[in-house]
């Protein structure tokens, strides 16, 4: 079995509550959610209401005076396996990648 360690980075911004933005962003993430719909949560009788057993309850996640629409523009990260190889990227211009880093061994060039 293998393992790597990821770590990103970027900006981050809270979106402004009762745009449109904050609504597409919401809309999307609903779409996008992983649960099953109409599979009843397992967590207990009473727990759940109607609407999560019709849905699976996506909409808890997302309502609410607290629960605020966060953007993040990823910048670059990097990646490393259990064998010490690191892997550098970032990302340039619109929509380009730049990978670098290829066969670096704990972030330093071979010689």
């Amino acid at each position: 079995m293998s393992s790597i360690s990821a770590t990103i980075n970027g900006e981050a911004r809270l979106v402004e509550r009762g745009t449109d933005e904050e609504r597409y962003y919401r809309e999307m993430h609903l779409d996008n959610n992983t649960f099953s719909e109409g599979e009843e949560q397992s967590a207990g009788q009473g727990v759940w209401d109607v609407r999560e057993r019709q849905d699976g309850g996506r909409g808890m996640y997302i309502e609410g005076e607290e629960v605020r629409v966060v953007v993040v523009k990823i910048t670059d990260g990097r990646v490393s396996d259990w064998k010490g190889g690191v892997r550098d990227w970032s990302l340039t211009g619109e929509g380009g990648n730049n990978v670098s880093g290829e066969g670096l061994v704990n972030g330093v060039v071979g010689s």
